[in-house]
């Protein structure tokens, strides 16, 4: 479970995060930069907050708690 969830989470933080360093490293403008940098931290608050609250449901043998 957690392998599986956890790996699901850091592909979408990685395909979140890489467009940002291609523009990062392309350094086209501060504009540019300002933006993508603010929304994939946006993007990866919101992606591992969902990833706690969804893997902190489960104990480690597999029951669920409430």
């Amino acid at each position: 479970m957690i392998f599986q969830d956890g790996l699901i989470y850091f592909i979408i933080v990685l395909l979140i995060n890489v467009p940002a360093a291609v523009i990062a490293a392309l350094d086209l403008n501060p504009v540019m930069d300002t933006i993508s940098s603010t929304l994939v931290s946006v993007a990866s608050v919101v992606t591992s907050g969902y990833a706690v609250r969804h893997l902190s449901k489960f104990s480690s043998n597999g029951i669920i708690m409430a």
